[in-house]
């Protein structure tokens, strides 16, 4: 297994030369340019996906099972087989001219933590460290201890749960009624009943 980071994703994108004035700015006196997209404009993250969707479009073609979220990419493979699935995904990276960077990426091991979630190739299990776990603990008995509470105070909780939902299936029944307790409260203020939520 290897996650595989883009070094410096936005920086990718060039700016053509008609437009590098548009993202100056003047500071005593000197004027600043950004030759490649800086980060915070709304632009960025759509540009990001095409080049995500396109290397999500070339890697079924090598027999790599990938999965990429923002700019990581894994790739899960046995490890009998894994220093020519690695090799081979770090040649593609270098074909394509994309930059990795190395310091933020897992080549070849059986055991790491990508996005909070703890992977074991050789246990074959996923789940959470001991830390995250505690705190999701808690979260959730403070909120089965409650019996009301605002939609604006519910929302953080409707955002971790579908993120549970994705490791732990048996969240998954509560998600969905939740969300719709909140879309369907037009006032973010008002206090709805937790046992009708849940």
């Amino acid at each position: 297994m290897s996650v595989i980071d883009i070094r410096s994703a936005f920086r990718l994108f060039k700016i053509r030369g008609t437009n590098i004035p548009l993202v100056g700015f003047v500071s005593k006196g000197q004027a600043y340019f950004e030759r490649a997209l800086p980060s915070g404009l709304r632009s960025n993250p759509e540009l990001f996906e095409r080049l995500g969707v396109t290397l999500d479009f070339i890697f079924p073609a090598t027999k790599l099972d990938t999965n990429r979220f923002v700019d990581d990419f894994i790739a899960t493979y046995l490890p009998a087989i894994g220093a020519c699935d690695a090799a081979k995904l770090q040649a593609l990276f270098a074909l394509v001219k994309v930059p990795v960077a190395f310091e933020k990426s897992a080549i070849d091991v059986t055991r790491l933590k990508y996005i909070g979630v703890l992977l074991d190739m050789i246990a074959r299990t996923v789940g959470l460290s001991d830390l995250k776990r505690k705190a999701y603990s808690e979260l959730l008995h403070n909120w089965l201890t409650k019996r009301a509470a605002t939609a604006r105070k519910v929302v953080p909780l409707g955002g971790r749960l579908i993120w549970l939902c994705a490791i732990f299936p048996q969240a998954c029944p509560y998600t969905p009624r939740i969300l719709w307790r909140l879309r369907n409260n037009p006032q973010p203020h008002k206090y709805v009943r937790i046992a009708a939520a849940v």
